[in-house]
């Protein structure tokens, strides 16, 4: 019988088996997925697990107090691989404030005085604390019945380290007075120098304790150092600030955890006592002139020269920048009731705000909000709904004050401009010195309301008509009538 055709192909493969097939090479697949997926986990963990970086690489320069403090804390961020904006951030220790973008260091009236001198400011009113050491005395005549030593028996080195200086000082002594006396005349420039002698026991931190030489901790006595953020300038530039601003978050965050959340805060002194630990620079720590005239002050309100006596035309300059949040509505709550006061007595005001140009394509930083009005509604509110961001660009915004004011002054009446600033990144910039040197004949003054514990700016200090330093938010309403010639 022959054979008749049923239209299929003998040869054709079964549906099982394509299938079969199918499914093999699905695990192929996988398993060359999971092999290259190892490999590039593997390449990473060869470069030390580093992500890619689209920027490229940003030096971070960092500088510190105590160069072991900063090292130690360098070498923790560089082991998260740290990654701001798409650059691969890379920490550096330097030795100088002029080319730092962050400086580690207690947050005292002793840093404050140095960025000030170093032309620099911070760009935060409250850095993280970092670092802890526990303060204490250290010295081979230390009593075994771990009582607190006498004031008198105690050296104070003040060439390192004088916040450890001044919290012992604080700690043992019984008021200002004595905790001066004793900086003043029992200092010593280091604390090796110190330990040479046999018959005294040395202040200091533990962590700066000679080796081999005991140390008694004093109860409840810490030396706590902060990341200070600092603020733009030639040199240093808005990604390093940014950069800067992540190292100290990242700082404070890991130090909190390590102390269950608890950020603390550095001893509170009085200007005076912080002086008398600095020998040379003390003397200019804001309230501290005269060491015996400090004793018992506290870090409030700090004046140079007199308040003005009477109102007059104002303009109102705020300062809007990052540094200012904390401060923005009682400032505006200050201005808004000063204005009220003043066109109630027939004078004309104006208000600016100013901060580092925050949209894109533009230069200038400072904002003619409301020009010069005699109606206080005009003004009510304005401040409230101001932005805080950015750098406080302080000294560009007072030259452009200027120049408004002379091109809108009108017969004989002076004019005041009331500045309420945070700080000044822009300290190179001698214009507004210049401009309101210039403009005194012209009966045009400038008042200035320093806020929060940012290092002020000294040149406009001294150009000014009168200047006051306020650390508290509810300070700013006295001070900025007694800026405004309202007190």
């Amino acid at each position: 019988m022959g054979r008749h055709s049923t239209g299929k192909n003998n040869y054709s493969l079964s549906k099982g088996l394509i299938a079969l097939i199918a499914a093999l090479a699905l695990l192929l697949v996988a398993v060359t997925v999971f092999f290259m997926r190892d490999n590039d986990s593997d390449s990473d963990a060869a470069s030390g697990g580093q992500p890619e970086c689209v920027s490229g690489d940003l030096a971070l320069p960092v500088a510190a107090a105590n160069k072991k403090v900063g090292q130690q804390l360098i070498d923790a961020y560089v082991a998260t691989n740290p990654v701001v904006r798409d650059y691969c951030v890379k920490p550096e220790y330097v030795d100088s404030l002029h080319d730092a973008a962050v400086y580690i260091a207690p947050f005292s009236p002793v840093a404050k005085e140095e960025l000030s001198q170093a032309g620099r400011s911070a760009a935060t009113n409250e850095p993280p604390t970092v670092y802890s050491t526990v303060v204490g005395v250290s010295g081979g005549s230390l009593s075994t019945d771990g009582g607190t030593p006498a004031l008198s028996d105690v050296l104070f080195p003040t060439g390192e380290q004088p916040e450890a200086s001044a919290i012992v000082a604080d700690a043992i002594a019984d008021s200002d007075d004595s905790a001066i006396s004793a900086l003043q005349e029992q200092r010593v420039t280091t604390v090796s120098e110190a330990s040479a002698s046999t018959q005294k026991v040395v202040a200091t931190a533990q962590d700066s304790a000679p080796e081999g030489i005991a140390f008694a901790p004093l109860d409840g006595a810490e030396l706590l150092y902060s990341a200070i953020p600092l603020t733009t300038t030639d040199d240093v530039t808005e990604e390093q600030s940014r950069a800067a601003q992540n190292f100290a978050e990242d700082a404070g965050t890991s130090f909190a955890d390590s102390h269950g959340g608890n950020q603390k805060a550095l001893s509170e002194l009085s200007d005076g006592v912080w002086a008398a630990a600095v020998p040379e620079g003390g003397r200019r720590i804001p309230g501290s002139e005269s060491a015996s005239d400090t004793a018992g002050t506290s870090a409030g309100t700090d004046s140079n020269g007199s308040a003005p006596s009477e109102a007059t035309n104002t303009l109102f300059l705020l300062d809007t920048s990052a540094a200012m949040s904390a401060f923005n509505d009682d400032a505006a709550d200050a201005i808004d009731a000063s204005v009220a006061d003043l066109t109630s007595s027939g004078h004309s005001v104006a208000l600016w705000n100013y901060s580092s140009p925050l949209t894109p394509g533009v230069t200038q930083g400072y904002r003619a909000n409301i020009s010069f009005t005699g109606n206080a509604d005009d003004v009510a509110g304005t401040a409230h709904r101001f932005i805080n961001d950015g750098e406080p660009l302080t000294r560009e915004a007072v030259t452009a004050a200027v120049d408004y004011v002379e091109s809108e002054a009108t017969g004989e009446a002076p004019v005041r401009i009331v500045l309420i600033t945070s700080g000044t990144a822009d300290s190179s910039d001698d214009s507004a010195i210049q401009a309101l040197t210039a403009a005194r004949d012209k009966k045009i003054s400038l008042t200035i309301v320093h806020v929060g514990q940012g290092g002020a700016d000294r040149g406009l200090s001294e150009a000014a008509e009168f200047s006051t330093n306020v650390s508290a938010a509810d300070e700013l309403t006295g001070a900025i009538r007694a800026a405004s010639g309202l007190a």
